[in-house]
């Protein structure tokens, strides 16, 4: 009996010893590498969508820079457009409030400095009205 005492305490010493072995626990220190891989590569991921931010940031303002352009080169087309209007209505009011032979009298007018001015930059070609 005392024998399959020692026996049976020798074997579970035996099995904790090999239990410990295999299954020890480490010193309590995390292999952290992983994770280090892990958040490099995030990080990484990170500053190239920074730098994708930035650029699109730049070309944003450029464009609205180029619109507020526009808008000032608009505008002031605009304003040449309505004084354009305005004289072309004064000169149609005025073709409109003219009689017939004022009027044919004001075209052949016309042709005579449009003629004059032809023969002047050297195009002999005469148009009669």
């Amino acid at each position: 009996m005392k024998k399959n005492i020692i026996f049976l305490i020798l074997f579970a010493g035996i099995g904790f010893l090999i239990y410990m072995s295999v299954f020890k626990k480490d010193s309590g220190v995390i292999d952290t590498s992983h994770y280090q891989k892990t958040i490099d590569s995030l990080n990484l991921a990170i500053t190239k969508s920074d730098l994708k931010i930035d650029s699109l940031s730049k070309s944003v303002e450029s464009r609205n820079a180029k619109i507020a352009a526009y808008g000032i080169e608009l505008a002031g087309l605009k304003n040449k457009l309505n004084k354009e209007k305005k004289a072309h209505e004064k000169d149609i009011n005025r073709i409109n409030a003219m009689s017939s032979s004022e009027l044919s009298s004001s075209f052949a007018d016309e042709f005579k400095w449009f003629n004059l001015l032809r023969t002047l930059h050297g195009n002999k070609k005469r148009i009669d009205p």
